[in-house]
């Protein structure tokens, strides 16, 4: 139980008596004195002097009641009963304890202590009859007061003993089975983990399989302890072992010698390398599936290296986990070990004989499921010679695998021929030859998306070549001031650089405008918005202007931030947009980077356009008659 229920159980009127109203400890101690001062005097047990005795401590015993101290109550009543035992007067000991017990107003202390103190007596008496109307008194009187469920289930499992010991079996396990023990909240968890164990005990010897199932889901493994409890875990995976091998489920089997393993494992006891050998060879005679070898694998992986201690067992376990064909019948030293194992014993459970031919069935399982991943197509004729098998038990064996759906296979008797494979109808081969379709016109539409890229990369790499003739065509600015003085002359301005692609906590960004001090707020292609802080390495050397394309670091603490890493050139950027690394609506900035004054600048313009438009406002105002 946990904290909160002992704390309402010491606290409520069930368990506990009412608060004491006075102390008769004194009162207690004088009668009881009194008593055993009477019973010294005189060697005469007579009935009249018995009598007086008992009205004495029965009057003591009604005060004491009343004041409901039940620590003094318990004390006169102990010393009734006794009297009456020591003097070995069992009818009136049976008439003393339902008369103290049932009295008006008894007090539960009182209750606990006689029906204690009578407990103490079961062992001590030979004669059969008087013990077990003790125990039926006892029994009796703790029907349903839940103070005494500990001791009510205490009879219950002593009267058990009793009727097995006599070979009453199946009286033994109702007794049993008719306690709730699992609704005892007072019991401690290791007394009700006990007492069910021993009611799927008694099931067990009463071939009693139904009750047995729905006691063992009382009890939940996974919440004891193994180091606690490993005594309780290691029985009860036992008697799970028994109830499997009655309903000849060896994968449940192999799985309960799993649990026993690891408790004996995390417990450091003896005893697991015969535990493993069991799990091993259960798990070689499960029916074949895809759970059974998936749980084969994993058993392997998790205890390879203490199989090494059966190296018998290992190989024959490794064995039916390859491709390989096992030798049948087994060699004579694989045989022997196997044989003398006590899973093929009946010492325990009988059907030994049957689970060594389910052995024998398995390896030729095995042999077949390895035939028929090599073969489509075989003779029955050459399949008996490669796995040393007869015809007949050949074909009863590739029936049971079919009927199991381990195997798919066709025989043909007139011809003795055996087809591997599953037989596809038209709908499935159908849908086969559409996938393929699909698969395949998926692959040309990938062919023709990266022919697309690389011509649109050449097309792109042609423009950027007319675009740098056209540059150096232009006349250089000899003039003075600007932004190019101020900003300082970079020796690296002519020479290209290699394009920079993002990578993965990189994104690519357009500058909307400038903040100041080293921040500006930007666009990236990712959909947000961010503000961006221009790192030291790149201030006073690169000048970032609004509309620039930015190469920007996300952060991975702050999303609305980043960090810039670099700057690309129109250039860069009409070269990433031809990668597709820039959207098609990206606007490149094509604006140079001299001041908005043009200081310094150079302005083309074209001659015939704006000149023939100037020629014209000058011929509407003017007239070459006024000059």
């Amino acid at each position: 139980m946990d904290d909160n229920a002992t704390e309402l159980l010491s606290i409520d009127t069930t368990f506990r008596d009412e608060p004491i109203l006075e102390n008769l400890s004194d009162v207690a101690d004088k009668t009881l004195d009194n008593a055993e001062s009477m019973l010294k005097s005189t060697t005469c047990r007579d009935v009249e002097f018995l009598k007086t005795v008992l009205l004495e401590l029965m009057l003591a015993e009604k005060r004491c009641r009343m004041a409901r101290d039940g620590e003094s109550t318990g004390r006169i009543c102990k010393f009734v009963i006794q009297l009456l035992y020591d003097i070995r007067d069992f009818p009136n000991l049976i008439y003393y304890l339902v008369l103290l017990t049932r009295k008006r107003g008894q007090l539960k202390a009182a209750i606990t202590a006689v029906v204690n103190h009578a407990m103490g007596w079961i062992p001590e008496i030979a004669d059969m009859d008087i013990k077990m109307n003790l125990i039926n008194t006892l029994s009796h009187i703790t029907l349903g007061k839940m103070f005494l469920e500990v001791q009510r289930a205490e009879l219950a499992y002593t009267l058990a003993k009793i009727r097995e010991d006599a070979g009453e079996i199946d009286e033994a396990a109702n007794i049993m089975h008719n306690v709730e023990i699992e609704t005892f909240g007072v019991l401690p968890k290791t007394e009700k983990v006990r007492y069910l164990l021993e009611q799927m005990r008694l099931h067990l010897l009463n071939k009693d399989y139904l009750r047995f199932y729905i006691t063992s889901k009382k009890i939940d493994e996974r919440l004891l302890d193994a180091n606690a409890h490993v005594d309780h875990l290691m029985k009860f995976y036992e008697y799970m072992v028994y109830y499997y091998l009655n309903s000849k489920d060896y994968f449940e089997v192999a799985k309960a010698y799993r649990h026993r393993l690891d408790c004996a494992l995390k417990s450091g006891s003896d005893g697991w390398l015969m535990d493993l050998e069991c799990l091993m060879l259960f798990l070689m005679i499960a029916p074949l599936s895809d759970e059974t070898i998936k749980y084969r694998k994993d058993m392997l992986e998790s205890e390879e290296k203490r199989i090494k201690d059966a190296p018998v067992l290992m190989w024959l376990y490794k064995e039916l986990l390859s491709d390989n064909l096992i030798a049948f019948p087994l060699t004579d030293e694989v045989a022997h070990v196997v044989k003398s194992h006590a899973v093929f014993s009946n010492q325990k459970v009988s059907g030994g004989e049957e689970r060594l031919a389910t052995l024998d069935d398995r390896v030729i399982q095995h042999n077949i499921m390895v035939v028929s991943k090599f073969y489509t197509n075989l003779k029955l004729s050459r399949l008996s010679e490669l796995t040393n098998i007869g015809c007949d038990k050949l074909e009863e064996e590739i029936s049971a695998m079919v009927h199991a759906n381990i195997v798919h296979a066709k025989i043909d008797r007139p011809s003795a021929l055996i087809r591997f494979g599953e037989r596809k109808d038209s709908d499935t081969l159908l849908n086969a030859w559409s996938k393929d379709i699909a698969t395949l016109m998926g692959l040309v539409d990938q062919c023709s998306r990266l022919v697309q890229k690389e011509k649109m990369i050449h097309e792109a790499r042609i423009k950027q070549v007319e675009l740098e003739n056209s540059f150096q065509d232009m006349p250089k600015n000899k003039g003075k001031g600007g932004k190019n003085r101020r900003r300082g002359k970079n020796d690296n301005e002519g020479e290209k650089r290699e394009l920079v692609f993002k990578m993965e906590d990189q994104e690519y960004a357009q500058v909307l405008r400038m903040l100041g001090n080293g921040r500006l707020e930007a666009y990236c292609f990712d959909g947000n918005k961010r503000l961006c802080h221009i790192r030291g390495k790149m201030r006073k050397r690169v000048w970032v202007n609004a509309g620039d394309i930015i190469l920007v670091s996300l952060r991975d603490y702050q999303d609305s931030k980043a960090d810039v890493i670099a700057k690309y050139t129109p250039d860069e950027a009409r070269s990433l947009k031809a990668y597709g690394e820039l959207p098609e609506s990206t606007k490149i900035n094509e604006t140079d980077l001299y001041d908005e004054e043009g200081d310094g600048g150079i302005e083309f313009q074209d001659d015939s356009s704006e000149s023939g438009s100037e020629d014209g406002k000058d011929d509407a105002k003017f007239d070459i008659d006024d000059l």
